[in-house]
């Protein structure tokens, strides 16, 4: 059903700025009066209000305008101005109640929040305005504009060679009425979150449209409208648009030839799900883009927000300087630990001698100008920029220094993160060479900054940007040097930043035949440092994405690059026919290049530099094993769930209804045409070697016939049934059921679970028991794991968060939980809609949640 809203047209026209600018003496001693008495309210400056705008005064405003994300000049204007009444300042002499004295229609209060500018081009999209004096109107809420980059990202991403998406007006700066050229004004655009933008063409034309012409695409614009409706950045209010057959639009009077995309007002941070590319259905984006999109947003918020640092060394004790040093020969950032937190308030930790102070929540403080010469960090004083982390973190024993007086903390992760920011904005603001630890020079730190903050900052300082920190055995005066412990850390215990994900790879599957290819010139040597990383951390399938995200596409240099890291005795020598197991060795090229590496090429729609002879895969049809990803969006839940319904309650038998509406919940959310890039199809999500069991005839069915895709999705079920009973969980119980679903994470992978089960003896015997012992004993688990399959790189989720890994199993629990969480919700609503007969099975079984061993 279709809203209709009447309000003034809005025609996809450019528009003529009036400034808004009350009668205010800015200059006047009660103005500055104002200021004054609004910071020390505002940020606790403490300044005298004395209405003269000295340099305290200046530092003062600076402070706050870095707070606010706005030009850090010292000076009051009209923004800055705007950003005191919003944080509670009241209006200034002079200006309340004031007219604008343009006479433009009433436009409302300037907003701070409204100054991020939309590029004129990016990935994805063009603004329609060309011309600088028209783009006045591209400004929004940082948020509303990386909601917009995000549609275009996703857009560009599904529609690589075009058409791209058009943008017309957003607001001005500082928000306000935008109006026509002949004097009339837009009811909305006001507020920085209502975006326009054209229909799309069935063209590459960049010319406007009605949704009544030809070149119109009805389809490309739903598809449109159905994007910005699932974007995770801000919320959707409404969309403005009036062809009748689109849906999730309203109608509007002038809507015929652009969306008005009305985004929710942001509350607090930016959502998580901002920073996620995970479709929330069962499967995931590739590591690419998640890769890419995390880069996107550092780049972003590096530009639009406001800065990390929050300047504080106008308010903290200038005794603490002992003089003025040549930045120039600066060299080294010195990392120390407190040893006590006194929270996340910045004006609480004014009195700490360093440069830098980094608070548990990651806000940065800087204390005192990099110039300024502190007696913090002993022997490296005078080279050095000290910063301190807030908290009394443990040694390498667990202990805390006097724990039961200041505690005992972990180092958190917004920690880590920023420790890392500042060393890179030191390393492009003063030129660092070296990372230090105070240890180093006081005989009296031992602990200082310990083995967390080494690991995380000084360590990945080393590795990642080439900084210095002396090498082994270097110390100066008193000091001593860092421990081997210290550099080796992560690898001793969880590493809290990475967080790869290792790809799929189907355990019953087999390795391909193919034909070795001679080798091209290479040299690891020549790979980006992030790319030897994570070779060094055994993770293959990463370090390939790594370099082909960086311009590596070449299908021998990728091989060669898995073969010989594996094979570091060779020096980087290519394979000849005549050396000792030749035969061997080329069979493991090909497996790594037909394994991993055209797989991973053919993931970015590449093709290799030497194409060779395909698998051979005898007189059979061959098995799928790379699709492209198929992640729809946008349809009625209601209307998904009762087109599959009576297949399920047809073919069901005995397996209790909520469990495969479950099922199909979590891996494909009713979604049939929904496909993964291990070419995992249907309601049910059927791998191919799965469908290929259950006597799939025609892969492409699954995604494309309801009945077909429902009854082989319960056939494919009850298989894994069937291997659940063969592990000791007996037909019909509950235990069953859960296993049956986690065999279809991993299948190779559960039997060793169970037999670690069995032989801990623990209990209970229910699920519960069961996903306990799997979440205690992960690591155990992975290394068993890992032992029965090494050629998995099974040993790289230990160095990623519990459930983040594919692969991990406690990935697999989360799973299965999922199933017998969403199934009942699923059920009702179907029963509710009259879609299902009979009564609830689940409520007929009352068996004990256990099974025989």
């Amino acid at each position: 059903m279709r809203t209709h809203f009447t309000s003034e047209a809005e025609p996809f026209e450019a528009y003529t700025d009036f400034e808004l600018e009350f009668e205010i003496n800015r200059s006047s001693r009660d103005y500055m009066k104002w200021v004054q008495s609004s910071l020390n309210r505002i940020i606790g400056a403490r300044l005298v209000v004395d209405g003269i705008s000295g340099s305290k005064t200046r530092a003062a405003v600076q402070t706050f305008q870095r707070q606010k994300g706005l030009t850090a000049d010292g000076i009051v204007g009209q923004i800055t101005e705007g950003a005191l009444i919003a944080a509670g300042a009241g209006q200034p002499p002079g200006g309340a109640g004031g007219a604008p004295s343009s006479g433009t229609p009433g436009t409302g209060s300037p907003s701070s929040a409204i100054a991020t500018f939309l590029p004129y081009s990016g990935t994805g999209y063009e603004s329609k305005y060309t011309s600088s004096d028209l783009r006045f109107n591209q400004y929004g809420r940082s948020e509303a504009i990386l909601a917009l980059l995000w549609i275009a990202r996703e857009w560009q991403r599904k529609h690589p060679n075009g058409p791209k998406l058009y943008i017309g007006p957003i607001s001005k700066k500082g928000g306000g009425t935008l109006c026509y050229s002949d004097g009339m004004c837009h009811a909305e655009h006001k507020d920085g979150l209502d975006i326009d933008i054209r229909p799309v063409r069935n063209d590459q034309s960049k010319g406007g449209l009605k949704f009544t012409d030809s070149s119109y695409s009805r389809q490309l614009t739903q598809e449109l409208v159905d994007l910005a409706w699932s974007n995770r950045c801000v919320p959707v209010e409404k969309i403005l648009f009036n062809d009748p057959a689109v849906n999730r639009v309203d109608y509007s009077s002038g809507h015929d030839d652009h969306l008005h995309v009305s985004f929710k007002a942001p509350s607090g941070s930016l959502p998580a799900e901002c920073r996620s590319t995970g479709s929330g259905y069962g499967w995931e984006l590739s590591e690419e883009l998640e890769q890419e999109w995390e880069e996107f947003l550092d780049d972003f918020w590096g530009s639009f927000t406001q800065p990390r640092i929050e300047d504080r060394t106008a308010f903290t004790p200038k005794d603490k300087r002992k003089g003025v040093r040549d930045i120039k020969k600066v060299y080294a950032l010195v990392l120390h630990q407190m040893a006590f937190s006194r929270g996340n308030e910045p004006k609480k930790y004014d009195t700490v001698t360093a440069h830098f102070a980094i608070l548990p929540d990651g806000k940065i403080t800087q204390l005192h100008p990099e110039t300024a010469l502190l007696w913090a960090s002993n022997g490296f004083n005078a080279g050095s920029v000290a910063v301190e982390f807030a908290g009394n973190f443990p040694n390498t024993k667990g202990k805390c220094w006097e724990a039961k007086k200041f505690g005992c903390h972990k180092v958190t992760p917004e920690q880590i993160e920023a420790g890392r920011y500042l060393v890179e904005y030191l390393i492009k603001k003063i030129g660092l060479t070296h990372i230090l630890a105070h240890r180093q020079s006081s005989g009296s730190r031992e602990n200082d900054p310990g083995p967390d903050i080494w690991y995380n900052v000084g360590q990945w300082t080393v590795e990642k940007h080439g900084l210095k920190d002396g090498g082994p055995g270097f110390k100066v005066g008193s000091g001593n040097p860092i421990p081997d412990a210290w550099r080796a850390w992560g690898s001793m215990k969880k590493d809290p930043e990475i967080a790869w994900e290792i790809s799929d790879e189907f355990d019953e599957g087999e390795f391909y035949d193919g034909e070795f290819a001679a080798e091209e010139e290479f040299s690891l040597s020549s790979l980006p440092a992030s790319v030897i990383r994570a070779l060094r951390n055994g993770m293959e399938s990463v370090a390939l994405k790594l370099a082909i995200a960086n311009g590596h596409r070449d299908e021998n240099d990728l091989t060669n690059m898995i073969f010989f890291r594996r094979h570091q005795e060779r020096g980087e020598r290519k394979l000849s026919k005549g050396e000792p197991n030749f035969d061997r060795l080329a069979s493991e090229w090909t497996d790594i290049r037909d394994r991993l590496v055209r797989p991973a090429l053919r993931g970015l729609g590449t093709t290799s530099s030497a194409p060779s002879k395909p698998a051979s895969t005898g007189g059979a049809k061959p098995v799928e094993t790379y699709c492209t990803a198929v992640n729809p969006k946008g349809k009625n839940e209601d209307l998904l769930m009762k087109q599959l319904a009576p297949f399920v309650q047809k073919y069901r038998g005995d397996i209790p209804i909520d469990f495969l509406l479950g099922w199909i919940a979590v891996e494909s959310a009713g979604y049939i045409e929904a496909t993964t890039r291990q070419c995992e199809r249907g309601y049910f999500q059927l791998h191919p070697e799965e469908a290929r069991r259950v006597g799939v005839d025609d892969p492409q069915r699954l995604s494309t016939d309801p009945e077909y895709s429902v009854r082989m999705g319960i056939e494919m079920v009850k298989g894994k049934m069937a291997r659940a009973e063969q592990l000791g969980f007996a037909r019909g119980t509950d235990l069953n059921r859960h296993f049956a679903k986690l065999l279809h994470w991993l299948p190779a992978y559960v039997p060793i679970l169970v037999n670690l089960w069995k032989a801990s003896g623990a209990s209970p015997r229910t699920w519960k028991g069961f996903s306990d012992f799997v979440v205690k004993n992960r690591d155990e688990i992975v290394k068993a794991m890992a032992k029965q399959y090494p050629k998995n790189n099974l040993l790289a989720i230990l160095k990623t968060k519990p459930g983040k890994s594919n692969a991990d199993p406690v990935h697999g629990i989360m799973g299965v939980d999922k199933v017998f969480v969403r199934g009942p919700i699923w059920e009702e609503r179907l029963r509710k809609m009259g879609a299902l007969s009979g009564t609830n099975e689940m409520e007929m079984f009352q068996e004990a949640d256990f099974a025989l061993f």
